[in-house]
């Protein structure tokens, strides 16, 4: 999502409504259900401003994030909007950072797990095949 929004404010210079209004109709972020609410709300206002209580309520209710990175996405949000279109941008890219440390953390994580789980499975099957034989 910020990748797509930061192309869309380097090659298309959108407004905030109108970057909602596009993150809104693709089809890629229906887990993050709140980009729909946070356009409808912005769409319905004449503020541009995107972190109202409404907006917060809805990114912190979203179940496929963790509490951090919807901490993460509310203090990108916080800054967006705010700046011209550069700083914009580098916020996009700071957020984008962050967001690819905590993946890069994630699949480290998972990958450890699923080794240990596979030397658990080994090692329960050549027991096995001891007591067997």
């Amino acid at each position: 999502m910020l990748e797509n929004i930061e192309i869309l404010l380097k090659y298309r210079s959108l407004s905030t409504k109108e970057i909602f209004l596009s993150l809104s109709e693709n089809d890629q972020y229906n887990l993050l259900s709140f980009i729909k609410s946070i356009n409808s709300n912005i769409q319905c206002s004449s503020n541009e401003y995107i972190l109202s209580k409404d907006n917060i309520k809805f990114i912190m209710n979203n179940r496929y994030m963790q509490n951090g990175e919807k901490e993460n996405l509310i203090s990108f949000f916080s800054a967006f909007g705010k700046s011209d279109v550069d700083g914009q941008i580098m916020n996009c890219e700071v957020y984008k950072d962050i967001f690819k440390k905590i993946l890069t953390e994630l699949e480290k994580s998972q990958n450890a797990q699923c080794k240990s789980s596979q030397a658990l499975i080994i090692g329960a099957g050549i027991l096995l095949i001891i007591l067997v034989i």
